[in-house]
């Protein structure tokens, strides 16, 4: 599997970037979307908001020196 480096976007995201942020809830999209099905029969449309805010804060906070050389 193809690592894709996310540092640039993320970088993009924090300074203010929408398209960066955009490009980035896009690309996590599918485990938000699966984690608003989990355990459930029906998805979860306020779950599935939640975890985007979530996301989105995560994204805004994350310490990308603290990662960049593992």
């Amino acid at each position: 599997m193809e690592q894709i480096n996310l540092v640039p976007t993320i970088l993009a995201a924090q300074a203010g970037n929408e398209e960066a942020m955009v490009e980035l809830l896009f690309r996590f999209d599918p485990i938000c979307i699966r984690q608003a099905k989990y355990g459930r029969k029906t998805f979860d449309e306020d779950c599935y908001q939640e975890l985007h805010l979530h996301l989105i804060k995560v994204i805004r906070n994350f310490d990308v020196e603290k990662f960049k050389n593992k």
